[in-house]
């Protein structure tokens, strides 16, 4: 016989996948093709709230 009692807890460990547009921006940073540091801080500010 089991003693387990529910309901369990669960912890989320880790992070969440990233939009599509935050892994364009960050592809394109580094890579010199045009995106400065604001312009990536603008796309991570526009796509964070839909995390959330």
């Amino acid at each position: 016989m089991s003693t387990l009692k529910p309901p369990f807890r669960a912890d989320h460990v880790g992070s969440l996948l990233r939009p599509q547009a935050i892994t364009a921006a960050r592809k394109k940073h580094p890579e010199g093709d045009g995106l400065s540091p604001a312009g990536l801080k603008t796309v991570e500010d526009a796509e964070i709230p839909t995390l959330i």
